[in-house]
């Protein structure tokens, strides 16, 4: 995939002052709740899967975008839809690893899931694994926590992390 453009005057790359690279990362990863309170129905694991759009702001803040959808768990209409901020170490151990910190919160709701009015909160924990320059994989630890509702679950995903970059003017 290429994309070409001569946006906001960028015609030279002679002039690196004037141009940076701005880093995205599309992830897609499988999430597990575990014990997920519901309203009717007994307790049990929520499956759902996600997709999550960060942009870096420099190598180690990125604001992320997740939405997600459960597939397996007896929760076929919870969907979620939220925001928040990461924060990441620098590669280590040979340029492979690196761990992060993000905080995430929005909307979610449905599938007999008990958010209450449907705000929620999602820390969480997690480290890259670096295949190649553009491809990692990801796994996360955190929490899922409804402000109005009885979900209170611990939280566990894996997935892939697919890197790019824009070129931008200054």
């Amino acid at each position: 995939l290429k994309y070409y453009t001569n946006l906001n005057g960028v015609k030279d790359l002679e002039d690196k002052k004037r141009v940076t690279f701005k880093g995205f990362e599309v992830i897609v990863k499988q999430d597990a709740y575990l014990n997920a309170e519901r309203m009717l129905n007994s307790t049990e694991n929520l499956y759902q899967i996600s997709v999550q759009l960060n942009y870096h702001l420099n190598e180690n803040i990125y604001l992320a975008g997740q939405t997600s959808f459960a597939n397996f768990g007896n929760a076929g209409a919870y969907a979620e839809g939220i925001v928040g901020l990461g924060l990441q170490t620098n590669y280590f151990m040979n340029n492979k690893i690196n761990i992060f910190l993000q905080g995430l919160a929005g909307g979610a709701g449905g599938g007999n899931i008990n958010t209450g009015e449907g705000f929620i909160i999602k820390p969480s924990v997690g480290f890259n694994y670096k295949l190649n320059s553009r491809l990692a994989l990801r796994s996360t630890a955190g929490y899922i926590k409804a402000i109005s509702g009885a979900l209170s679950s611990a939280s566990i995903s894996m997935g892939i992390s697919y890197r790019m970059s824009l070129l931008t003017s200054k």
